[in-house]
């Protein structure tokens, strides 16, 4: 299954785990890249949509939280530094979905 048609099964039967999950490996391949402002919109809805399930209990909501923000970061940064440039010897790893 492509994440496009998981992202629509898991949007119409309201998966919102689904949901996240999809959006961040959007976001993972969208950073790898360097499609950083499609990233950026990727992982922040996910973070949006992990935080709408209940990951005070679910482990893997919260480990993908986390993955977002720092990857959300990482981006951020690199955005910072670039000043312009665009600078192809800075590689970063970017955290990658389970």
């Amino acid at each position: 299954m492509k994440l496009e048609e998981s992202l629509a099964l898991s949007q119409q039967v309201g998966h919102l785990f689904g949901i996240s999950w999809t959006l961040e490996h959007f976001g993972y391949i969208y950073a790898s890249r360097g499609d950083y402002e499609d990233a950026i919109m990727a992982y922040e809805a996910s973070v949006k949509t992990y935080e709408q399930t209940n990951t005070e209990t679910s482990h893997m909501g919260r480990q993908g939280m986390k993955r977002c923000e720092e990857n959300l970061i990482k981006i951020w940064d690199k955005k910072k530094k670039q000043v312009g440039e665009k600078d192809t010897c800075d590689l970063i790893r970017f955290i990658s979905p389970d």
